[in-house]
């Protein structure tokens, strides 16, 4: 399961697939939710444990100046001190014990809610039947098994990471087979730098590249002229303005486009910008090179 691992493995049909992603949201919403209470629970037994201590040290003066007069009321005070500091430590203790628990199950929302818009989407044209095979890797990108190197570039310390987290494939109503692939590339840069006044800061940014791959296989019979049509896409390609295409390629049977974008998208979700809100979505990206692969092989009939 999920708690186990942080990639999604199976081949399956469809309604149970879309039945897991759902399953899967609902975990990490869980999971979101659990982490916030952690949060917040050790956030305030960090302020009862400052209070508790400061109480406690008021008490102490208190009795060291008055004496036996100030004994009792100074006692209530060094009693009411104490139970601070123990429902510090129970709260910490809780805290910490749920991000333990919950840690492992926050993944990235835009992975699993694209994945399951894609599959909504191509199921319009899929058998109610249809088996599709998935691989998601909910991991982290910057998990340690995905790093590729580490440098510097001018004043950034930088390590790069290499993520390759999403694998969909199945079979359409018009027996084309169709593959689809996100592959993306990640720079987590950080560096410390002295202001003017004189305070160290640490600066931390994240350059990121995405690369879709989609295929279709078909019967090249049906298909004659392939791969003349592969060769001449200008009108038949339409990607989104945030995406650049960087291929449409044949081999034997298989039609594949490939494009990559430097934009930050997701699912559901706006991306503020220093100008706007912005929404690029990855089921668009998908759809988009879809119909552009269909309108090379109305081309190449």
């Amino acid at each position: 399961g999920m708690r186990a691992g942080r990639t999604y493995l199976v081949e399956k049909p469809l309604s149970e697939v879309r039945a897991d992603l759902d399953a899967i949201a609902a975990l990490d919403s869980e999971a979101e939710q659990n982490m916030g209470t952690a949060g917040c629970l050790m956030g305030c037994g960090v302020f009862l444990g400052i209070f508790g201590v400061m109480m406690l040290f008021a008490t102490l003066v208190g009795i060291a100046d008055s004496g036996e007069s100030g004994a009792v009321p100074a006692t209530i005070l060094g009693v009411i001190a104490l139970g601070m500091l123990i429902a510090c430590g129970v709260m910490w203790v809780k805290g910490k014990r749920l991000k333990v628990e919950y840690a492992g199950l926050d993944i990235e929302n835009r992975q699993y809610t694209t994945a399951r818009e894609i599959l909504r989407m191509v199921s319009a044209d899929m058998a109610s039947d249809a088996t599709v095979s998935v691989r998601l890797d909910l991991s982290p990108h910057t998990a340690a098994a995905k790093q590729t190197d580490s440098g510097k570039v001018s004043y950034w310390n930088v390590d790069y990471f290499e993520d390759d987290w999403c694998d969909l494939s199945g079979q359409l109503l018009d027996g084309t087979r169709f593959t689809i692939n996100f592959f993306e590339k990640h720079q987590e840069r950080n560096r410390t730098a002295r202001s003017a006044s004189g305070k160290i800061k640490h600066k931390h940014k994240t350059k990121g590249k995405s690369r879709l791959t989609v295929s279709l296989k078909c019967k090249s019979k049906r298909y004659p002229r392939l791969a003349e049509a592969a060769a001449e896409v200008e009108g038949a390609v339409r990607l989104p303005s945030w995406v650049e295409l960087k291929s449409v390629e044949v081999d034997g049977e298989k039609l594949t486009i490939s494009s990559t974008s430097k934009e930050y998208w997701g699912h559901g979700e706006n991306w503020i910008t220093e100008e706007t809100f912005v929404d690029y979505q990855g089921c668009d990206w998908v759809a988009a090179s879809l119909h552009s692969l269909y309108r090379v092989l109305n081309q190449a009939k």
